[in-house]
Parts: structure tokens; C-alpha cells; sequence
């Protein structure tokens, strides 16, 4: 308890700390400064990002057009083989 006083007794003794508006202005341009760097520098790593993205789409959506079509291409031609040597029975073939 008598430590917990002493630091209490030491505070009260000590001269409050004036801010001057020079310090404060300093202060606010610096901070603005900072954000302003940040912006500047983090919007192209943001655009860049945007657009990969939208480029991995675009190949995505290319690759599966292909290989839809690809597989529709298959699928007639099997139908076609399995029409002409399994099903007909009217075939010259069969």
C-alpha cells in the first residue's frame, strides 16, 4: 500500500505536458503523409491482383469450353459407332 501511495504522491507532483499546435500539425502531415504513400503504393499491386484474377477466370472458363466440347465431340461419336454397329439391326454391318 505505501508504494501504491508513493507512485500516486508522484504523478500528482509532476508538471502536466502542454502539446504545442506546431507538434500536432507535425504530427498530422506525417500521419497523412504515411497513408497517402500507402495508397499510392498499394493500388497497383491492386490492380495488378484484379486483373490476374479475372485472367484465371478467362482461362478457366476457356479450358472447360474446350473440354465440353471435346467430350460432346466423343459422345457423338460413340453414339454414332454404337448406332451404326449396335443398335440398327438393319445393318450391312451386323
Amino acid at each position: 500500500m505505501n508504494q501504491k501511495q508513493s507512485i500516486i504522491d508522484q504523478y500528482e507532483k509532476m508538471n502536466s505536458v502542454e502539446i504545442s499546435p506546431e507538434w500536432n500539425d507535425q504530427l498530422f502531415s506525417k500521419i497523412r503523409l504515411k497513408e497517402e504513400t500507402l495508397q499510392k503504393s498499394n493500388a497497383p499491386i491492386y490492380a495488378v491482383a484484379g486483373v490476374l484474377i479475372l485472367f484465371l477466370v478467362n482461362v478457366f472458363m476457356v479450358y472447360n469450353n474446350v473440354h465440353l466440347l471435346k467430350s460432346n465431340n466423343l459422345k457423338a461419336k460413340y453414339n454414332a459407332v454404337a448406332t451404326t454397329f449396335f443398335i440398327q439391326t438393319s445393318s450391312s454391318k451386323f
